[in-house]
């Protein structure tokens, strides 16, 4: 795993409120230059972000796979 591109993902759930998927993942990447052209790599990401406690998987649609920051990243 790129170290460069997680710290990008980490920073962006920190600061950024809201759904967390591969498509803004992507987007995010994408704008910061860095070149991933598969979603497997935004989807791993993803993993890696929820194992280490930022986000969580919000599962109440079972048709989309959405996280979101956990609790108190968010909250003061």
């Amino acid at each position: 795993m790129s170290t460069a591109r997680l710290a990008v993902l980490r920073t962006a759930i920190r600061t950024q409120p809201g759904e967390w998927t591969t498509h803004r993942v992507l987007r995010l990447y994408a704008k910061h230059g860095l070149r991933v052209p598969f979603r497997g790599t935004a989807r791993r990401d993803l993993a890696q972000a929820t194992r280490e406690g930022l986000l969580t998987l919000d599962d109440t649609d079972p048709d989309r796979r959405v996280f979101r920051a956990t609790r108190h990243l968010t909250c003061p």
